[in-house]
Formats: structure tokens, sequence, C-alpha cells
């Protein structure tokens, strides 16, 4: 007569025997009474229950797809929170899972060592991966480590209770957090630490006992409410010291073991990456480096900084310890100067999508250098790759953005080709983000970088003029014409000069270099009455063009460069030679921008007050260095201001004081009007008879509001 493999029951004839097998949990039984296969069975089913409900914690963690990932201790915490919740009395010997489980022979209950039993159990259940690659698929030695790196102890204060400051508890200590039994209810606690995070805390002595107060390991639903133990037995609080500060240098240990493998396997693929490059320069350049660095890192799931915006991230740390000599090169001498050199000079954007051409989108994400720049696919390890050695360089030139249905793109030309073979010779790059903040930043970023190398032509350009003399007079037959089209007159009025210079900057990263910024200074001085100003540019516009095609300039921006550079130098150079011809050589070394005025105020040959010998005078200053020979209208204001202080104590020397009515810096209104209807008007008229003048009133004030006269 056979019998229960359990129980040792015999089972009768009639009797109906049940056969076990679950290798997941490794339980074999060839046949059960009733009894003990209904018992085996709700313990089976509790280790299942288990798992599922550590399946749906790790979600709190990410782990969930990747279990890969997960470490064993981040099981143990989660597999010892599920036991809680699923079987809270798990250590009683009537529980099913303690007789197919636990089955203790001990007459001491250790529900120490209880819990170790049933944790494996679920771990070979589901996790046997996380077991092997920690060495404890032996149930003997995972419970040796079981009871080594964790710690249960019972009967302390506890503040887990939402009525009363304290409560008697059972707390479970691991690497990862708490599970605390409140006695009294039989209801349980969980609190976990952050991925990587160790233990901070504080021991207070407070006479008949002490508690450690816990400064980063907060209760789920009170908010910022930080977790308190207390015990009356000091042993007892120096065992538990002794055994968090072992957690937390486990903690360290396995983060730099982790890290030092991950730099390791990055730094293989990126040795891989730089030996296909052919061009040796750029293997051991900082921005060719950056891109292989963002290529690797990832697609390695392991790492959570992708783009250099963790200063202790892995990507920094990778490149510190393996390219200290292309670092040191680059003159980055700590992780504070690389990060703030990738801020400075790179752009990053985690998600995006980009088409080449009329081929349908890729989904991935953007890594861009000053020197070039990685598309990579978000499901692959592969993408574009556009990179030059040179800085400035023309990567980023021609860049446009487009809308294209409602969508805002940054498109680039596009030369090189990829690592897909839909990639080979692309026609245009298109790239696009759902965050259209990223967009316009990237479209700026292109800018700039387009700007750079914009600037760097217009050196070689201008050279390149230089040392050609056909060039030469084209270039200066372009900026006479624009002389002998408009005379003189427009670029003394600082009106028409701040709208000539504002407006050609716009759009021109040549000439916004050039030109300087006006956004410090008033925008007109006079009525604001625009006259000369927009045909002058257009046809400054109109001679870059005729400039661009002669010399064969590549681009328009350039070609405005050059002519700006010229035609300024030769501005100064004439109008100051106007002057002296006819207010007369009158400047000495010896003289100051004061001493200077004192003269000029002083002319009888001229009339001072008009705007068109004031103009000419600050060219001529200019030319004779008593102003910095930089730009008419930034010296306008303070030279009108010395000007007026001039005349005034030449008017009280003589006693004849001028009232503030008088008529001063009347531009050419009457003749201006009488020929602003013309479109074809080619000169301005030296005859200054026709003209009148500012009342003196109207300049105080725009000098200086709060002297108002009523």
């Amino acid at each position: 007569m056979k019998g229960c493999n359990k129980c040792g029951k015999n089972l009768g004839f009639f009797e109906r025997s049940v056969s076990v097998d679950s290798p997941r949990v490794h339980i074999h039984y060839d046949q059960l009474c009733s009894d003990c296969y209904k018992t085996v069975k709700e313990g089976i089913d509790q280790i299942e229950q288990m798992y599922q409900r550590v399946l749906e914690n790790l979600k709190l963690f990410d782990l969930q797809r990747n279990q890969s990932k997960i470490d064993i201790d981040r099981l143990i915490y989660l597999s010892v929170e599920a036991l809680m919740v699923v079987e809270p009395n798990y250590h009683s010997e009537t529980t099913s899972l303690h007789q197919t489980i636990i089955n203790r022979k001990e007459r001491l209950v250790n529900k120490h060592a209880d819990m170790s039993r049933v944790v494996y159990k679920v771990m070979t259940y589901g996790f046997n991966d996380a077991l092997e690659r920690a060495g404890l698929e032996i149930a003997s030695d995972f419970t040796e480590y079981f009871l080594k790196t964790t710690l249960y102890v019972e009967q302390m204060m506890v503040n887990c209770s939402d009525t009363v400051p304290m409560v008697y508890a059972n707390v479970f200590f691991t690497r990862k957090g708490l599970v605390i039994e409140r006695i009294e209810s039989g209801t349980f606690v969980y609190v976990h630490l952050a991925e990587g995070q160790s233990y901070e805390f504080n021991v207070v002595d407070q006479g008949a006992q002490s508690s450690i107060n816990f400064t980063n390991l907060f209760y789920q639903s009170g908010g910022d409410k930080a977790v308190v133990c207390t015990h009356q037995d000091q042993e007892t609080v120096a065992l538990i010291v002794r055994t968090l500060k072992d957690f937390n240098d486990k903690t360290v240990a396995q983060i730099t073991k982790k890290e030092n493998e991950i730099i390791e396997s990055v730094y293989l693929n990126i040795e891989k990456d730089r030996e296909e490059l052919e061009n040796e320069k750029a293997k051991s350049q900082l921005d060719a480096l950056l891109l292989f660095t963002v290529k690797n890192i990832h697609h390695d799931e392991e790492i959570e900084d992708k783009f250099f915006e963790d200063l202790e991230g892995l990507a920094v740390k990778t490149l510190f310890a393996r390219y200290g000599d292309i670092l040191e090169e680059g003159d980055m001498q700590s992780e504070e100067d690389l990060v703030a050199y990738v801020k400075e000079n790179c752009v990053s954007i985690p998600d995006l999508e980009f088409r080449i051409g009329a081929k349908k989108p890729y989904r991935g994400y953007g890594f861009f250098t000053p020197k070039g720049y990685f598309l990579g696919l978000s499901k692959k390890n592969a993408g574009v790759f556009q990179y030059t050695t040179e800085h400035p360089n023309d990567v980023y030139y021609g860049n446009e953005d487009l809308v294209i249905k409602s969508r805002q793109y940054v498109h680039l030309p596009l030369n090189s080709n990829g690592d897909e073979p839909g990639f080979k010779e692309p026609d245009g790059l298109l790239i696009y983000s759902k965050n259209i903040n990223e967009v316009l930043y990237l479209s700026d970023y292109f800018k700039k970088e387009a700007g750079h190398y914009k600037v760097d032509q217009f050196l070689i350009e201008q050279e390149a003029i230089i040392q050609d003399s056909e060039k030469m007079m084209e270039l200066k037959r372009i900026s006479d014409q624009l002389f002998k089209d408009f005379g003189y007159l427009p670029f003394c009025l600082y009106d028409e000069w701040y709208y000539i210079e504002t407006t050609l900057r716009q759009g021109s990263p040549i000439l916004q270099e050039l030109i300087t910024s006006k956004d410090q200074l008033r925008p007109h001085f006079g009525n604001g009455e625009i006259i000369y100003g927009k045909r002058i540019v257009d046809a400054y516009i109109e001679g870059a063009k005729d400039l661009m095609r002669f010399c064969d300039i590549r681009d328009l921006d350039v070609a405005k460069g050059v002519l700006w550079t010229y035609f300024s130098n030769v501005l100064v150079r004439d109008l100051a030679e106007e002057w002296a011809r006819l207010g007369g050589d009158i400047v000495t070394p010896e003289d100051d921008i004061n001493s200077a005025f004192q003269k000029y105020s002083g002319l009888t040959e001229i009339e001072p007050d008009r705007t068109y010998y004031i103009g000419l005078f600050i060219y001529y200053l200019m030319q004779k260095g008593v102003l910095e020979n930089t730009d008419f209208i930034e010296h306008y204001e303070s030279c009108v201001r010395i000007y007026l202080d001039s005349r005034r104590n030449i008017e009280k020397s003589d006693r004849n004081v001028v009232a503030e009515e008088e008529a001063l810096f009347q531009r050419e209104a009457e003749v201006v009007k009488e020929r602003k209807a013309s479109v074809n008007v080619a000169t301005v008229p030296e005859d200054l008879e026709e003209t009148k003048v500012f009342n003196t009133q109207e300049i105080v004030e725009a000098l200086d509001p709060e002297n108002k006269t009523e």
C-alpha cells in the first residue's frame, strides 16, 4: 500500500492520489493525499502571488521590462514586502506556506531564517537570472547571504502611526529599504530608498534609549515625515548602526563596480567607432569623442545621463577615466570644465524625428557640437554622422527654418552617408521635435555656428580681394557710387544712420559682428523721420550683390561684410577730409574733445549749428584720434552735449546769452520734403542756405527730458 509523499498517510485502495510538479519552486510529489495536495497547492499559489506583486512593484523603479537591471538586494526587499502582504503569519506552522516551503525542524521560531526560505522560493520562481548573477543559485548560499545582508529587529519604537507619536513595531532592514510591522495592529509599512541611494541618518542619545533619525527615508503617505526608530538596548542600536553603515559601504562598492564595468564597455565601443574614422586628426579631437560617447551611452540601458546633463554622470566619468590626454588638449581640466563646455557649445535633443529628403521619418535623438553632429536611431546603434576637423566650418551652413503642414522644421544640407542603406546620398535633412522650443533653440544654434563660418569666409574673401587689383577697383566703384547717389549729408544725420545700421544688422551674422549693437542708444535724435535710410539700405544690398557676382563670393552676407569694412573706413576718411576742406584742420595733437569743440563753436566761416557741419566734425575728430574710430552715432549724443556747453560758454563770455528757443540742428527739412516724392533722388544739395535748423529747446529736451521749458 502506497503512502502520501508528504505526510506518510497510507492511501486506501480506492482513495485517489494526486501528484504535484512545480519545477519553478523545486517541488515535486508523485502522490499526495487530498489534504496535503490542498496545502501544497495553496503554498505554491502564494509564491505565485508574491512573484506577481514583486513584478508590479518593480514598475516603481521602471525595472519590470528589463530584469537584467535588477540587483538581488532590490528583489529581496520587494519579496519580503510581498511576503508580509500575502502571508503575514508565514512563521506559523499552521499556514500552508509554512508547511509547503519552510518546514521548520527547529523548535524555536526564527522569523528571519523563515523569511529567507520563502524569499528564496520567490527568487527561483521568477528571478533565476538574478540568482545566477549574484552566484546564489544554491539555497544554502542564498540563506547565508540573506542573513548577512538583512537585519530583523523586534520590539522597536517607530513613528509609523498616523494617530500616536510612536508605536511598537518589528523592523526588517535591507539595503534597499525597511519593512515595518506594527505589532498591535498587525499591519505593515514599507519605506524604500531610491536606486543607488545610501542611508543617511543621525543617532541621538536620549538617556534611557537611543533613536536613529533617518534624513532621507520618508513615509510614502506622510509627505516629508522621516522615519525615526528607537530602542532601549544600546547594543541593539549599535548593531543597527553597524548594519546600516555596512549597507552603505556595499552600496557604494556595488555602484563603483557597476560603473567601472559600464565605463569599460562604453570605452570599447567608442574605440571601435574611432577606429572606423579615416581622418587621424578627428580621432584625437574632443568633439568627435563627445559624439561617440553619446552614441554608445545612449544605447546602454544602464546609464541614465545620456547627454552629459549630470556632472557626476557616467558620460563624464567615462571620458575622464579613459581619455584624459584628449581632454587636456581641449583644456578640460575638470568635470566642471567639460560640462560647462557642453552646455555652452553643444545641443542635445533626446527625442526628435529626422527625415532625409522624401524618405520616411526616423525617430531618434540628436547631439550637436561645433564640429559635427550625430542623429541616432532609437532602436538601433546607428544613424547620421557628420563631422569635420576644423572650426569654423560649413557643417551647419545653409540651414533654414521650414513650416510643413503646420510643423516647424529645421533644414540642413547633408552630403555624408549614414549607417542605414536608406541614408545614401541624401539631398537634405529635416529635423522635427514635438517640443517647438527645442526646434527653435536648435535653429538658433545652427545659425550661430553658420555665422562663425560666414565670418571666417568673410576674412578669407576680404584678403583675396585686397590681393586682386580688379576686385579692389570694383569694391571701390560700388562704395563710391553710394556717395555719388546720396552725398555726405545722410551720414551726418543721427536718425538716418541709426536706421541704416540697425536695419543692415538684422539677419546678418557678419554685420552683427562688424556693426555694434545700438540697443543702448536712443532710436532717433530728431523727429524720427527717415528719408534716405531706406534707399541707402536698398542700394547697399544691391551693391553687395554686384560685388558678390563680380568676385564670385559664395554668400551674400560675406559680400555685405566686405563692402561694409571698406565703406565704413572710406566714410570716415572722406567726411573728415570734407570737414578739413570746409572748416579747416583746426585740431592739434594737444587738443582733447572739450578743447576741440571750443574751437569748433568759435568758428565764423561756417554755421556750427548746422547738423551737417557737426556731423562732419565728428568724423574729423574720429580721423584725428580725438574720438575712437568706432561708430559715428555712438559719439553723437556726447558730442552734442559738449557742443552745447561750449557754445554757452562762448555766449556768456560775449555777454550775449542766446535763449533756449533759438534754432539749432534743424535738418534739411524743406529741401527733403520737396524731393521726398521723387524716387530718383541722386544727390543731396550742397546749398545749405535752403535748409532750416532745429529749435534749441527740442535738442535740450531730447538730451534731458526733465529740463523742459513750459
